[in-house]
């Protein structure tokens, strides 16, 4: 299990966690949140990048900041952000990886020709990594992160620069290995996790704003996503202004969550809205996601609507 309780973390003068707690046991915990909202310094904390200044953190009984050694034996790291020995080849650095982690290479989840399979890059064994492509670089991360089967796995946007194909097959590796370990997702995009998240904590401003099964953030948000239908020239004029200010657009709280074009008869758009309150018009209550979960609890302009 991995606890984080009331982690506060400030960069100078500015707060960017305001006392966050979670929970994350076998399986995957997503962590959803804007750029700016806490999710790369909350995982650089779990991870024992940054030093933990007020809180507390454990993971199987270890404690930051008495036994971060012995966490980071245990742990599987990707950041957002890594550079990598550009002058070795890719089987190299990952045979330095395994040394530095102290694993063993006779060991299958060790072995550095085993994680370039696992990841696509048997072919790219010998090439320098200066040579790979943006995405090719990204799934060398993930195989040094995913080296030594690690019990906890913490994912920075593992899914950055990656093609659609090779999306699928990361989604696939990550639900294999939560199977056994504790793995930590920190992402903007939805779909990365909404199909294999046990548990999803959606944060904003450095706050949690919001936690549950994906299934329950979604029943959380059944009554706040409505549909209307718009003259297709009547949409082009209003959604300009609309997306500018993300609401007030005809009297409507709320913001655009989908635009999708209707079939048949004169040129019309459906428009998805995420609101609090039932929007002017012939409005229909509409199904739930969980982006419109995230959206729900992310917006500032739907904060503002909400009552005291």
């Amino acid at each position: 299990m991995l606890t984080l309780d009331a982690i506060m973390h400030r960069y100078g003068r500015r707060e960017v966690l305001h006392g966050v707690s979670l929970s994350a046991g076998t399986g995957i915990y997503g962590l959803l949140g804007n750029n700016g909202a806490g999710k790369s310094t909350l995982i650089k904390i779990a991870a024992t990048v940054l030093p933990l200044a007020r809180g507390s953190a454990t993971f199987a009984g270890l404690r930051r900041s008495r036994d971060d050694a012995a966490i980071r034996a245990l742990l599987g790291y990707l950041p957002q952000e890594y550079g990598l020995p550009l002058h070795l080849t890719c089987l190299e650095y990952l045979g330095y990886v395994a040394a530095m982690k102290g694993l063993d290479p006779r060991e299958p989840s060790a072995s550095p020709e085993q994680a370039l399979e696992r990841f696509g890059l048997e072919d790219a064994a010998g090439r320098r990594i200066a040579a790979l492509s943006g995405g090719m670089r990204q799934r060398l991360g993930l195989a040094q992160a995913f080296l030594g089967a690690p019990r906890l796995l913490i994912l920075d946007e593992p899914t950055a620069g990656l093609d659609p194909q090779e999306r699928v097959r990361l989604r696939g590796i990550i639900r294999e290995c939560a199977e056994t370990a504790t793995v930590l997702l920190s992402t903007h995009i939805v779909s990365d996790i909404e199909h294999a998240a046990t548990c999803v904590g959606i944060m904003e401003g450095g706050r949690l704003a919001a936690e549950g099964t994906p299934d329950e953030l979604v029943a959380a948000t059944r009554g706040s996503v409505y549909e209307v239908s718009f003259d297709a020239a009547e949409w082009e004029r209003l959604s300009p202004d609309w997306m500018r200010r993300g609401r007030d657009v005809a009297h409507w709280p709320g913001v655009v969550s989908g635009v999708s074009a209707e079939e048949g008869g004169a040129p019309r758009v459906r428009v998805r809205v995420v609101s609090l309150a039932r929007p002017e018009g012939a409005a229909q209550a509409a199904e739930p996601t969980l982006e419109d979960a995230y959206l729900l609890a992310t917006s500032r302009s739907l904060a503002a609507e909400r009552p005291a």
